[in-house]
């Protein structure tokens, strides 16, 4: 079980197998923005992902792609936090969010 004050170095084994690859590429890009021994919570990266130009950022980072996104926004669900899904001006990135690009 996830929760919104576990930080990344705290998501369960399991999880991170189910998301393989794609989680430790998303941790290791967002983690360039923090000091490595004080790792974002997941409610802190909910919040800021609230913000559509955070998200932009993120997804114009290289490695950070629209899986790391999708595995992000998964990984707040599994949290039990959820907002409105914010449209992007990003076709790709629109079409993996569930707009349809």
């Amino acid at each position: 079980m996830i929760t919104p004050d576990m930080t990344l170095d705290d998501i369960p084994l399991a999880w991170r197998e189910q998301h393989k690859r794609v989680f430790v590429r998303m941790r290791n890009c967002l983690m360039w923005d923090y000091d490595p021994l004080e790792p974002p919570t997941v409610m802190e990266l909910f919040t800021l992902s609230l913000d559509p130009e955070w998200r932009k950022e993120k997804l114009r980072t290289p490695n950070f792609s629209i899986k790391s996104m999708a595995c992000l926004d998964a990984l707040f669900e599994d949290a039990g936090l959820r907002a409105h899904p914010v449209r992007l001006n990003i076709p790709e990135a629109n079409a993996v969010l569930g707009f349809g690009g």
